[in-house]
């Protein structure tokens, strides 16, 4: 299905309204909705720039400005108070703000935990955690507005008596699917931690095994947070909603929308600042009038959302815009453009804020602040908004150019295959058409072209993905945009790879947290099934027990063809002669055949044999299977001087080495597999074109007749 068709798709599922039919209608139903009538000059200017992408509200907006429900706002902070009334009071509103198209976020810290006696009854209070058991059922029978899955985040503070259990309560994947959690964790808890006191070792490492695990719990830096509240004497900003891009008081709410980063760059990658500046205007102004145009559903939300007035204008298209202007994501000229981008939006985003205080006055509760809005930047994650607008999601790095994404319609879970744009368009432009389709599986099939050997430098330079960039790096951009200009918060998520070590993970909340991040998020690949972006990849582990697990799981493995190319070696052991054909399927090592000529134990050769195959089969790295059958020792091999290797094991490891060299081996074990000589002829079948034998020569195996090489 093409991009075109998916977009489609989900307008239709999600968006259109009565009689529409296109993304026009979409753009005409809310712009004269916002802008109170369609004659107004703002209604032509929001209508050119919603129609040409480069401003897109969240997706609440999109469905219901102009409708009988015109419920704006994507995010909801709700109060989770210590009485069975309150507990379910808040469940009932949750239930409402999904209806509606929300989403929300709740503290469970006020609750009291399990075992502890209440007031009056005699009975033990169960805890947060059954409570939120509780909510994640009220959320499974209602899709959001009958369109979108109902969503929450729970969080609790770290110093909470039922802390242990919070932090377990994901660790199955399924449980509580309506919730994400997070941990609030304050300054006193992280100064113990980097002093090695005892009292925190056990929480500590708790959070760090649930989020190596399955990356949850996520974490919240609660007094770093508090230092970009504008209204302390209405209360701590204690409250996250599902994506963790917005911070709030209790009962708010706020309304989002992006800009397209990659819409004010030119053909020669130079960014239109002025068109930046005008559009940021325009888009402070929309998210502004949405709060009086906004029907809250709840009396609560309207009252404290119009003492603060909070909106959250964000970014999408950031890691396109860098591949537009040949920034390699994550380098210190991406983190020098995020700065510079981020401080000029903040400074233009505040400036046309004191405009409108001119004109209204100050949101009701401003003190010292005399902006319009209480916050102004939000970076939410974009998900379907950055789909519709054909464009890289929030700030993140492109997950991969080739990918399956996964999206919610009718209330089931589809899979589309997405290929990138500007990935499309490069490898058109710079290869032949049968490299360029090499170059497409390969992505898909491997989640990176660090390794490609179809591609040049300079595409892998610039065409990185979320896991080509380091955790370092990550952190690095969500802190560099986080600490210059952006008032709310940042929903980012830290991509890292398989073979990643639960000390990686405690470093970098470390260094999240004193960087000055809010929050942070972390996911260690393969470490979930159920996700929104995956390619082909096969989960590469440092443990092969660890990958044989992972990538096993429900996995179809490649069925043996009644005919396949062959290998076929002649070797000398102590057991006589040996043998040994290797047939392949899809150009990689799929069954392995030995007969021997002249002693030895045959079943016993036979069982090594299939077990190798087996293994190659499941997708063990190839020189893990042959680091291990180059470790056997036989002392017959090892007296006879004609052995072609220390025992029959290691032989056919050393003839899998010669034949499939092709893959990185770990520096650690490079003593331990043998090289493979150049030159050396390889007994195949034929060369696929002409016939004759081919040679492995230069790292490949190619044929000197006709020229044909296996590697391009």
């Amino acid at each position: 299905m093409s991009e075109d068709l998916i977009v489609e798709s989900i307008l239709k599922e999600r968006y259109y309204q009565p009689g529409e039919s296109s993304w026009e209608d979409i753009c005409e139903r809310v712009c004269a909705y916002v802008t109170n009538e369609k004659a107004s000059n703002e209604h032509g200017f929001f209508l050119e720039m919603m129609l040409n992408k480069r401003f897109i509200p969240n997706s609440p907006c999109l469905m219901n400005a102009g409708t009988n429900n015109p419920q704006m706002s994507a995010c909801f902070t709700l109060p989770v108070d210590d009485s069975i009334p309150e507990i379910f009071d808040a469940i009932k509103c949750a239930a409402i703000i999904h209806k509606s198209g929300g989403g929300t976020g709740f503290n469970f810290s006020d609750l009291r935990g399990k075992g502890s006696i209440v007031n009056g009854t005699g009975h033990c209070a169960s805890g947060p955690v059954s409570f939120m058991r509780v909510f994640n059922e009220a959320t499974e029978t209602i899709k959001q507005g009958g369109k979108r899955r109902g969503a929450n985040l729970g969080s609790l503070d770290v110093d909470h008596p039922d802390i242990e259990e919070f932090i377990t309560c994901k660790s199955k994947e399924g449980d509580l699917s309506n919730f994400n959690i997070s941990i609030n964790i304050n300054n006193i808890f992280m100064n113990k931690v980097l002093k090695h006191d005892p009292t925190v070792k056990k929480i500590w490492d708790m959070m760090v095994d649930g989020n190596w695990n399955n990356g949850e719990p996520g974490f919240i830096f609660s007094d770093r947070a508090e230092l970009d509240n504008t209204c302390p004497h209405l209360g701590k900003l204690r409250f996250r909603n599902p994506c963790q891009e917005f911070i709030g008081l209790e009962w708010e709410s706020c309304n989002l929308g992006s800009l397209n980063c990659t819409k004010y760059i030119d053909e020669c990658g130079v960014f239109n600042w002025e068109m930046f500046e005008n559009d940021i205007r325009h888009a402070v102004w929309f998210l502004n009038n949405v709060i009086d145009k906004n029907k809250f559903p709840l009396s609560q939300i309207e009252i404290a959302t119009k003492k603060t007035r909070k909106i959250g204008l964000g970014i999408m298209g950031f890691a396109d815009a860098l591949i537009m202007m040949n920034i390699r994501y994550g380098n210190d000229k991406s983190v020098e453009f995020a700065k510079e981008l981020i401080k000029f939006m903040r400074r233009v985003a505040d400036s046309e804020s004191y405009k409108l205080t001119d004109k209204y006055g100050p949101y009701p509760e401003a003190k010292e602040d005399k902006r319009r809005n209480a916050s102004v930047l939000s970076i939410a994650p974009t998900g379907t908004i950055s789909l519709i607008a054909g464009c890289s999601s929030s700030i993140e790095p492109n997950f991969a150019y080739v990918n399956t994404r996964s999206t919610w319609v009718s209330g089931e879970k589809k899979a589309y295959k997405m290929l990138h744009p500007l990935f499309k368009q490069h490898v058109n432009n710079r290869y032949p058409a049968n490299v360029s389709a090499q170059i497409v599986d390969w992505m898909h099939n491997n989640g990176t072209i660090q390794n490609c050997p179809f591609v040049d430098i300079d595409t892998k330079e610039i065409f990185v993905t979320a896991i080509d960039v380091t955790p370092k790096q990550h952190i690095l951009m969500q802190s560099t945009i986080q600490n210059n200009g952006v008032d709310q918060a940042i929903s980012k998520t830290i991509n890292c790879p398989n073979n990643t070590t639960k000390e990686d993970i405690s470093n970098m909340i470390i260094e999240a947290w004193q960087s000055g991040c809010k929050g942070l998020t972390v996911y260690r690949e393969g470490s979930r099934n159920d996700v929104v972006l995956e390619t082909n990849k096969v989960v590469k582990s440092a443990n092969p027990v660890e990958a044989l697990i992972a990538n096993g799981n429900g996995r179809i493995l490649p069925k043996t063809p009644r005919s396949m190319m062959s290998v076929t070696e002649k070797r000398n052991s102590a057991c006589g002669k040996l043998y040994i054909t290797i047939g392949e399927v899809d150009n990689k090592p799929h069954t392995v055949l030995i007969k021997n000529k002249g002693g030895g134990c045959t079943a016993m050769i036979q069982t090594v044999a299939e077990l190798t195959a087996a293994m190659l089969r499941w997708q063990i790295p190839r020189w893990e299977i042959v680091r291990i059958l180059n470790g056997i020792r036989c002392e017959a091999c090892l007296k006879n001087p004609k052995a072609d290797g220390r025992s029959c094991s290691d032989i056919i490891g050393k003839v899998l080495r010669e034949n499939y060299p092709d893959e990185d081996i770990p520096n650690k074990y490079e003593d331990e597999i043998p090289n493979t000589p150049d030159n050396k002829q390889i007994n195949k079948v034929a060369c696929p074109k002409c016939g004759k034998a081919l040679i492995f020569a230069e790292g490949c195996r190619s044929c000197p007749e006709c020229g044909y090489s296996k590697c391009s």
